[in-house]
């Protein structure tokens, strides 16, 4: 993994190369922009959220 930190100090974003098989981990709504050849997955650490999460979708 290699990172990068620009458009320091006001608009400091982070820039990461990652090796395959390699993960990161952000929090929501930090993305700005990725690759098209990355796979996104989303965990959620509230079981609450998640309930609610699987309702709604069981609804569809």
């Amino acid at each position: 993994m290699l990172y990068e930190v620009r458009c320091r100090p006001a608009f400091a974003a982070l820039f990461v190369t990652l090796n395959p098989g390699e993960s990161i981990t952000a929090r929501a709504g930090s993305v700005i922009s990725m690759d098209g050849g990355l796979t996104v997955m989303i965990y959620f650490q509230s079981r609450k959220l998640q309930g609610l999460i699987s309702y709604l979708t069981s609804l569809v």
